[in-house]
């Protein structure tokens, strides 16, 4: 690889018919990496980054932060966090791509070469493809809007100090030199240094570290890191693309890199066809040009054959479809982050829930404790260990219910919760060192009484919390762990199981969809909570506390309910069951889920939850409930499938007319001369009313079966029988024709209504079963078709029903019959291959 004169390498092309963009989006993107290699393009960031090293710094109090007058300052240079992002196309954008697509060039020069010879009535497929690109630019536009307005509400935030006040503003107004407050569960959004507090932060998603980083006064923090304990201020120091996660373009590394396999298998199917287009061409241009036609009627009839190859119509069925679905989810609370979001969470089979917040609402009570040390001021102590942190989750929120949240003792010293402990602790001045946690974690349980062993396996029978307040006799350092507690007492908290629990894990059961439960809980009250939510095989639970990864991974494929789980752990279950064969969805509303949902397939994050979860979900609850999640399913579900089975109309087409192609050209080579008998405004009927209309509305249908195969080959399959049919009718005819000396308009007649006709019988097996939905788009779509073909004037059309004789309708119907025949043949022959060679080989 050759490096210019600024040491600059020059990007190399690779090109994937698998990628999630299409063969010439790759190539835009690879001429944008050459531009950006330049030495022009060096040279202006040259100059961008000496006027910001150039660029006056200010040094605010923490507690004053930045005044107005600095801040609108920085607004001026331009040095505030806002990024260019890739969540959803500009209106130009939309408009631009749903115009300028490789199949609609194609369509546009096709009719800039039949007006230049004057084929002004074979122009009528132009009105196909403008209604395309209107439906798709007017779907997308309104599917945008919904978008942009729904990541409104869950758009990050953060606090910051100005003119000594805590303002709570977007994380993209932050500044340069902006004093920033963050706490627990807080995406950090900026680099910075921090100036007062500590904290544990999580840098897994720039660093692959997934243990929790201590940082003190003077430490620097970056963003794309998450809080996973305490809380500080930070002093902003780089904003924007400046960032060590704007160089890494943050917002795109989320969302962006899961990939589609619907997508992917659009994209590959068109590169495919827009490879093959061009050599069918020349055979078409070589086979037309030995009949002897003159260049007017060669341009024609090749004309005429690249229009039946394009699928013009299938980019916009998938767009609509999810569009369709983008709109419907949002009116169920749904924010979908991108279109293909939604095909993620269909494709699922298993899915990882996270009990606090999804089984639960989240909410807490104490329903009982045990004090174990009568002497000691229980309710005092309890609140001040409270009091000495600015807690606000259910937990905390029940146990100040309880208890209070008062300073009856001073704070000397205090470490905050970590899920990695499962404990935070406080030394008290005047009573020593506290800790308050899950019991497993700070005592010894062969020390424990038959009272306190009592208690805790009551409440856990009862799906209760339990938490222990632990004394210990050395002072509070953070850096070593507390040892040789003394239990002070027990408290029991229930969760509060959501109302919708039930029927949605029932749904998701009977839609064979294996719930699996994960939790930093007590496996036992997880499972108890989980077996009353419905959820299958609850009773196969168990403790990860102190577990290899090896044992996780061998854990994950027996167990249903998973205790005392790490981040990382929780990560490595997700990750077992995808490298199973399994499509794994994850939900979470907390920052020890956000490892798992990264690994999974689909990461759904409730509203409720903290920023870091949201920023990197695919799909967000905005009423953070559960319940919506069925609906998600079904319509990912209704979009592939029926994108899948209305695919095949396209992809009939497109093969039959590949297939005539080649044999007319093999023909013309062994002497025997045939023309391709369509002109392109014949294809308009069979366009418009077989496949374009119909395909849409099917494609609306409700459709809850289980995606099952590869899109490509189930399309293929579906589609390959047809054309086939459709290849044998109308060849069978033009042999009829040229045998019977038949009239070539009279011919071209017989053999579009043997297209017409199978075509119909394809659009009748993919309504089946009929309901009244499916029933009324065939009968629609048959009458308007066979109304055009039978009283449009000819010219419009191409077709001369009124030449017809008694011998056309006969030969017809054989070679009716015959292409039928041969449909059922390759049928046949595909199933048995399905049956007895793929089957196998899969088994």
């Amino acid at each position: 690889m050759k490096e210019n004169k600024n040491n600059i390498k020059k990007p190399k092309l690779h090109l994937s018919l698998n990628s999630d963009l299409t063969i010439f989006q790759q190539l835009g993107l690879y001429a944008k990496s050459l531009y950006q290699s330049s030495s022009h393009y060096q040279k202006k960031l040259e100059l961008e980054r000496e006027r910001k090293r150039s660029i006056e710094r200010f040094s605010p109090d923490p507690e004053q932060g930045l005044s107005d007058a600095q801040v609108e300052l920085r607004k001026e240079q331009k040095l505030t966090n806002k990024t260019p992002t890739k969540s959803t196309k500009s209106i130009p954008h939309i408009i631009f791509s749903n115009v300028f697509t490789y199949f609609n060039i194609l369509m546009f020069v096709i009719a800039i070469v039949l007006m230049s010879f004057h084929k002004f009535g074979d122009l009528f497929f132009i009105l196909i493809i403008v209604t395309n690109i209107v439906v798709g630019i007017v779907q997308e536009i309104r599917s945008k809007k919904i978008i942009d307005k729904l990541r409104l509400i869950v758009s990050p935030k953060c606090i910051v100090v100005r003119n000594g006040v805590e303002q709570e503003i977007d994380e993209s107004d932050v500044v340069l030199d902006d004093i920033a407050l963050y706490k627990v569960g807080n995406q950090i959004g900026s680099d910075g240094c921090v100036v007062e507090g500590e904290m544990e932060v999580n840098e897994s998603a720039l660093t692959g570290e997934s243990l929790p980083i201590r940082k003190v006064v003077g430490d620097k923090v970056l963003s794309g890191s998450f809080v996973v304990s305490g809380r500080c201020k930070v002093r902003v120091n780089k904003v924007g693309l400046d960032t060590f996660s704007g160089k890494l373009q943050k917002q795109a590394k989320s969302v962006n890199k899961n990939t589609s396999k619907l997508r992917r298998s659009i994209n590959a199917f068109i590169g495919i066809v827009s490879i093959l287009i061009v050599p069918f061409v020349i055979l078409s241009i070589i086979t037309n040009s030995s009949l002897g036609f003159g260049i007017e009627d060669t341009v024609a009839k090749t004309c005429a054959q690249a229009i039946g190859m394009i699928p013009s119509g299938l980019i916009l069925l998938v767009s609509a479809a999810l569009c369709v679905g983008v709109i419907i989810l949002s009116r169920h609370n749904t924010l979908v982050q991108d279109l293909y979001s939604i095909e993620r969470l269909a494709r699922v089979d298993v899915l990882c829930l996270d009990k606090t917040g999804t089984l639960t609402d989240g909410s807490m009570e104490v329903t009982s404790d045990l004090i174990c040390d009568k002497e000691i001021d229980f309710r005092g102590l309890l609140s001040s260990y409270l009091g000495a942190f600015e807690d606000n989750n259910a937990t905390s929120l029940a146990m100040i219910e309880q208890y209070g949240r008062r300073g009856v003792f001073s704070v000397a010293n205090k470490l905050e919760f970590s899920s990695s402990r499962k404990y935070s602790a406080v030394e008290f001045n005047e009573i020593g060192t506290f800790a308050l946690g899950a019991y497993e974690f700070l005592i010894d349980e062969k020390k424990m009484t038959s009272e306190q062993v009592n208690f805790i396996e009551k409440n856990t029978s009862l799906g209760n919390r339990i938490l222990s307040i632990v004394r210990f006799k050395e002072k509070l350092d953070k850096d070593k762990k507390l040892s040789n507690g003394e239990l002070i007492g027990l408290i029991a908290l229930s969760d509060h199981i959501r109302d919708e629990a039930k029927a949605t894990i029932k749904w998701f059961n009977d839609n064979n969809v294996k719930c699996v439960i994960i939790s930093g809980d007590n496996p036992q009250t997880v499972s108890t909570i989980a077996n009353r939510c419905g959820v299958t095989d609850a009773d196969k639970f168990v403790s990860l506390e102190g577990k290899s990864e090896e044992e996780v991974r061998e854990l994950a494929l027996t167990c249903t309910v998973f205790g005392r789980v790490l981040p990382e752990q929780k990560a490595i279950i997700v990750q077992t069951l995808k490298d199973q064969g399994h499509s794994v969805a994850m939900t979470g509303d907390g920052i020890n889920d956000i490892l798992a949902m990264k690994r999974s397939d689909c990461a759904i994050a409730m509203n409720n939850g903290t920023d870091a979860t949201k920023a990197i979900a695919h799909l967000v609850l905005l009423d953070s409930n559960f319940a919506n999640m069925p609906k998600v399913v079904e319509e990912g579900r209704r979009v592939v499938n029926n994108v899948q089975l209305s695919a095949s109309l396209y992809i009939m087409k497109t093969i039959f007319t590949a297939l005539l192609t080649i044999t007319l050209f093999v023909c013309t080579l062994l002497g025997h001369k045939m023309t391709y008998p369509f002109e392109p405004r014949m294809m308009m009927i069979l366009e418009i009313c077989i496949i374009g209309m119909p395909s849409f509305f099917l494609a609306l249908q409700p459709n809850n079966k289980i995606i099952k195969g590869n899109f490509i080959s189930n399309v293929i399959y579906a589609a390959l029988p047809a054309a086939g049919a459709m290849f044998a009718g109308t060849l069978s005819f033009m042999l009829f024709a040229e045998v019977n000396s038949i009239n070539g308009l009279s011919a071209a007649t017989s053999e579009g209504a043997v297209l017409l006709f199978i075509g119909s019988l394809q659009l009748l097996l993919l309504c089946l079963p009929f309901n009244l939905y499916r029933s009324t788009v065939f009968v629609v779509s048959i009458a308007i078709a066979w109304l055009f073909f039978f009283l449009l004037p000819n010219k419009m059309i191409g077709f001369y029903p009124e030449l017809w004789v008694s011998s056309d309708y006969i030969n017809m119907l054989y070679c009716i019959l015959i292409g039928i025949g041969f449909g059922v043949i390759i049928k046949l022959a595909l199933y048995l291959l399905k049956k007895f060679v793929f089957q196998r080989k899969t088994d």
